[in-house]
């Protein structure tokens, strides 16, 4: 049955792209549940839906939605109650004093005429500014939400508003394709539609040059730092249709001179910030090759120190490891490199100890420090290596843009292969003066999410001393041993210790109709054995909607079976969350000290203080307002690249067909690696050979292999 529904936005149970669930007190009197196609929903706002009434398995009748308005609070009740939800600084007491000075005009006092406000007791001049800036700010991204409309999602929307504030409509207006060159993760399609509902021409040179730039980003989220010229021009084509070759000429050569891209050897184009990365890695690792080592270590204060350890440890390095810990002591920069067993966690404790020692013995001589800094690029990463080697580590990210860098530091990175170029020159930036610096990784996993192959190209370059240690150190039959196996392009299917039942490697053969729900009772059985904070699902895709096993759909129906809605639980207007929730952060917050990629759990909702509380795994207790939340998401499942630098217990992979187009070696073999205890493996024979068969051999365009061998000649 058609409905249409006026009244004013009660509660909001979730928002997502143009989508919303809430609660809708109507003027009838009557309070209607809701969900359906809905942008930006403020409570206290007013709504008007249209849509079918229906009646839902769970939450009974509700609205679906297909249409709707939502406009500024008029009522009383809802300024009052839009106020205390989403104005700094104001709660439902201020709130209501507000209300009763200046009724209904109460918004337009705080717009037109703020300094009215000092009037009603316990508003100073100072606060009265921030209530009015923290209402504008609230308007201008209504506003702009209701100017993109269905254009963008609700993320990509916040992104422009956090780059232009309150100006973001007035300067898209003046040329929409600004968006292209200000926000990542806004497509060029986004920024097109708008400028074309504008009436700017299809030949407009604003037009080429934003679809080059946005060309240039994108083949920069598929690892490349540059494009060459033939491939622009059919990479242009798709994006923009036909252009003229001389048209795309003159606005290269304007955006080269505008100091938005650099061309290099006549066919290679930069966006500028990548080049710059780039360049900046060849000459600060060239200032590291040519400096003298901070501490100057002796044969004989070296070999004491390693005595020293194996005797702490008790057990006998291989010549490797000590040429490993060697070559991390004797140069500026080194590298070591090795798969799962190999000893790189063992190296990184061997080498912190020579380096105390061998600091120790030179630090009245030299006034030396012995500070080793262990980094890695996210948070999980740091956090592990420091639980396994007992000393203390940070992000990448906090490491360089927060606080000092320590002087005659040594500066070991983990979880090397996962740095990005751009995240690579801000860390040599950092530590290219008074520091030492090894990289530590495995080069068989998964290439960084960004432009780049640093690590591979450290690994590749004659001019950089490097370590591979390839003797195992693990027991035969532990999860080590089938990972090799798949990195060496060997089924672990074809052997006796791979079962059915309970094993160390479980595998666990379905169809496409099945494994949804095979990864979802895996989970549930794995979490009984070592607790939820210890088991992961690991799946090729992240995207909902895309395959079945896609981890956000895993995270959602998981989330039912282990910690469902139950009546009179807390929830929170626009926030995704209940108490018991695991959920990952994935935003850098330095002021809160959390990382992309930490993991924790919702311990408390606060309805009054409208905050959420979420326990980290890293030992910190952080409390979020509703729009924090929104940097975080479900984290029972998680995308292979997502887990790449984590740990668990116990780790159920997906390797379905359905998901055949994002089926490789090093994706399969790094979801191995996660798992400390247990893998099960589900999915079928067909998707497991075809990922195994697959090694994805695409050569990333990057110069810095080159760079550094011209600089060294």
């Amino acid at each position: 049955m058609s409905v249409k529904v006026t009244g004013r936005i009660e509660r909001v149970f979730g928002t997502g792209n143009h989508w919303a669930s809430l609660i809708i007190k109507g003027i009838d009197g009557h309070s209607y549940r809701a969900a359906g196609k809905i942008d930006s929903p403020v409570v206290g706002y007013d709504i008007t839906v249209q849509g079918e009434k229906k009646t839902h398995p769970v939450y009974g009748d509700q609205i679906d939605v297909q249409s709707s308005t939502v406009r500024q609070a008029s009522s009383e009740d809802g300024i009052v109650k839009y106020l205390s939800e989403f104005i700094k600084g104001i709660g439902p007491t201020l709130a209501g004093k507000l209300v009763r000075e200046f009724g209904r005009d109460t918004l337009h006092v705080i717009e037109e005429n703020p300094t009215r406000l000092i009037c009603v007791r316990g508003i100073t001049p100072e606060k009265a500014k921030k209530i009015h800036k923290s209402h504008m700010e609230s308007k201008a991204f209504v506003d702009l939400t209701e100017f993109f409309g269905d254009k963008a999602t609700a993320h990509q929307i916040e992104k422009v508003f956090e780059e232009f504030k309150s100006d973001g409509i007035q300067k898209i207006k003046e040329n929409p394709y600004i968006i292209i060159y200000r926000v990542d993760g806004i497509g060029f399609i986004i920024a097109d539609k708008l400028a074309q509902s504008s009436g700017i021409a299809k030949d407009d040179p604003r037009r080429i040059g934003a679809a080059i730039v946005h060309v240039l980003k994108t083949i920069a989220a598929d690892g490349h730092c540059f494009c060459r010229l033939e491939s622009l021009e059919q990479l242009l084509q798709k994006t923009c249709g036909s252009v003229p070759a001389d048209t795309v000429g003159d606005v290269l050569v304007k955006e080269i001179q505008n100091g938005n891209l650099v061309l290099v050897d006549g066919d290679k184009v930069y966006w500028r910030n990548i080049y710059e990365a780039e360049q900046d890695c060849a000459i600060y690792l060239k200032e590291l090759l040519e400096g003298p080592p901070v501490a100057k270590v002796t044969s004989a204060i070296l070999d004491e120190s390693v005595r020293e350890f194996e005797i702490q440890n008790g057990f006998e390095l291989v010549h490797q490891q000590r040429d490993a810990i060697s070559a991390s002591l004797r140069n500026r920069v080194s590298v070591i490199t090795g798969g799962p067993g190999s000893g790189k966690t063992t190296i990184i404790q061997g080498i912190a100890a020579a380096w105390k020692k061998s600091t120790d013995s030179l630090f009245w001589e030299r006034k030396l420090q012995k500070d080793v800094v262990l980094c890695a690029p996210t948070g999980k990463a740091a956090r592990r290596i420091s639980e396994v080697t007992g000393l203390k580590a940070s992000t990448i990210h906090r490491l360089v843009f927060v606080g000092d860098m320590p002087e005659n530091a040594l500066v070991v990175v983990d979880e090397a292969s996962m740095l990005d170029i751009q995240l690579a020159a801000m860390l040599l930036r950092k530590v290219r003066h008074n520091c030492q610096i090894v990289f530590v990784g495995d080069a068989d996993q998964l290439s960084p999410i960004g432009p780049g192959s640093f690590f591979k190209d450290l690994i590749g370059s004659p001019c950089i001393p490097k370590t591979t240690l390839d003797v195992s150190h693990r027991n035969s039959g532990d999860i080590a041993k089938f990972a090799q196996l798949i990195n060496h392009g060997m089924s672990p299917l074809a052997y006796e210790e791979i079962r059915e039942d309970d094993s160390i490697f479980q595998y666990i053969p379905v169809n496409k109709e099945t494994a949804q729900n095979t990864m979802i009772e895996m989970f549930l059985s794995m979490a009984q054995q070592f607790g939820i904070k210890d088991v992961l699902c690991v799946t090729p895709i992240r995207q909902k909607g895309k395959s079945h096993t896609a981890s956000e759909t895993l995270c959602e129906i998981i989330r039912e079976r282990v910690n469902p809605l139950l009546p009179g639980a807390k929830t929170l207007s626009g926030c995704a969350f209940r108490e018991n929730d695991r959920v990952m952060y994935w935003e850098n917050n330095d002021e809160k000290e959390i990382s992309n990629g930490d993991c924790g759990t919702v311990v408390q909702i606060d309805t009054d203080k409208k905050r959420i509380y979420v326990q980290f795994d890293n030992g910190k207790y952080i409390e979020m307002t509703v729009k924090e939340t929104q940097d975080m998401t479900l984290a029972y499942a998680m995308s292979v690249h997502k887990a790449q630098g984590s740990e668990a217990k116990a780790v159920i992979i997906s390797q379905c067909w359905e998901d055949y187009y994002r089926l490789n070696r090093a994706l399969l073999y790094t979801a191995v690696t996660r798992a400390k205890e247990k893998v099960v493996l589900v999915g079928d024979d067909k998707a497991i050979h075809a990922a195994i068969r697959n090694v994805d051999q695409k050569i990333r365009n990057t110069r810095l292999k080159q760079l550094l061998s011209l600089r060294a000649a």
